[in-house]
């Protein structure tokens, strides 16, 4: 099964001025892994990535984490990718 993800992010550089940087991440789920926890790690990934790439990191709260994981769950229980 192959899974995608995709972060985008909008920063406003002033003066009516924005910079968007969007990254999709494709692959396949590894045999014995779960497709929540796939789904998990790409997204995570790719929004540091863009938030790196935008000079916007910031320390990873854990009730965010645990936000996106239940959005996840539920993503998954609805049938879609």
């Amino acid at each position: 099964m192959e899974i995608s993800v995709t972060y985008g992010y909008t920063k406003n550089m002033g003066d009516y001025e924005s910079e968007r940087l969007q990254v999709t991440v494709s692959r396949e789920v590894d045999p014995g892994e779960e497709k929540e926890e796939a789904f998990q790690k790409e997204f995570i990934d790719c929004r540091q990535f863009v938030w790196k790439a935008l000079s916007l990191v910031r320390e990873i709260n854990p009730q965010v984490e645990e936000q996106i994981s239940e959005a996840l769950q539920r993503r998954g229980r609805k049938g879609r990718r």
